[in-house]
């Protein structure tokens, strides 16, 4: 078992700044901006970002991503949400595409289902377009369909199927599969389909390219996270699958320093790193370890550079 901690950084001497101050001007003049305070802003400044289009309004097109991913839009797929026509302004399209493990983490978009069932992803993305500031629908009786490029790691393409975001509002996000959906091979190891209207706005906009986890034993994993005003909103614990492109959230409740996550397979090589923001302050840990059955560890954190954090997440 090895143990990884980034050196702790932040602890810079600045003129005319005091310890308790979150804004403060260096020697060299300018300002130094705070790391985000919840785990929400972090995930919003250094997620996957969004990606702009701009879409003729009753004409049908099609997206491609940074990445290569494609997107195809009908003409009758967009619906304003205040009901009224659509205008003859272009509809503004963002697309956020997140296809590796470092993102998973930096979005906090992990790869299970909302029943804690581990997957295994070829792609998350989510759609959202709105047209003169007001949000747009797709119409519940249209389709997109898209096709995807492969992510640089994945362990089988078997059994990949079609998810749905889960929605908001719980504490840990989780994907709902599309029931019957099955996804065709596009000729290039990627993925094509389609998702109704219906299901992509219930998601609120997220698809994901998914299968279940192969798991022959499951355990459950606890994770003591040392240090004070250790919180939800403050604090997140990750799992990082090294032979699967997939990710857990290991789900807290507030009151309580340990993460408890259900079905973690045994004998599967992980690391697992938290994240805490705290007073201005940002910490992080973590730890290589292959799972055994009821596996516990405590993972104490340590004061780290906000730029050094993103980079080693992102080389996940």
């Amino acid at each position: 078992m090895k143990k990884y901690f980034l050196p702790a950084l932040l602890a810079v001497s600045l003129l005319g700044c005091k310890a308790d101050l979150v804004v403060c001007t260096p020697d060299g003049g300018g300002t130094v901006t705070p790391p985000p305070a919840t785990l929400t802003a972090f995930a919003t400044q250094y997620g996957a970002i969004s990606q702009q289009f701009s879409l003729t309004p009753g004409s049908g097109q099609t997206v491609t991503t940074a990445k290569g991913n494609r997107f195809a839009f009908t003409p009758s797929n967009f619906v304003r949400s205040d009901n009224r026509p659509l205008s003859t302004s272009p509809i503004k399209m963002a697309v956020r595409e997140i296809m590796g493990k470092g993102d998973m983490v930096l979005s906090a978009m992990p790869t299970v289902d909302t029943n804690g069932q581990l997957l295994e992803s070829a792609g998350e993305f989510q759609l959202l377009a709105t047209q003169d500031n007001v949000p747009l629908r797709i119409n519940d009786t249209t389709r997109v369909t898209f096709s995807t490029v492969p992510p640089a790691m994945l362990n089988s393409a078997q059994g990949m199927q079609l998810f749905v975001g889960g929605g908001s509002g719980t504490a840990c996000f989780g994907w709902v599969p599309v029931p019957s959906s099955t996804l065709s091979s596009n000729g290039q190891q990627g993925f094509a389909g389609s998702v109704p209207g219906t299901l992509l706005n219930s998601g609120e906009g997220w698809i994901n390219c998914d299968r279940f986890a192969t798991i022959q034993t499951a355990t459950p994993l606890a994770v003591t996270v040392a240090g004070s005003n250790v919180t939800i909103d403050n604090t997140g614990v990750f799992i990082v699958f090294e032979d699967l492109n997939a990710v857990m959230k290991v789900c807290g409740v507030n009151g309580s320093s340990t993460f408890t996550a259900a079905r973690v397979p045994v004998g599967a090589r992980v690391k697992v790193l938290t994240l805490r923001t705290d007073n201005g302050r940002l910490y992080y840990g973590k730890q290589s370890l292959t799972i055994a059955q009821n596996q516990t560890l405590t993972l104490t954190p340590t004061e780290a550079n906000e730029a050094d954090i993103v980079a080693d997440i992102r080389g996940l």
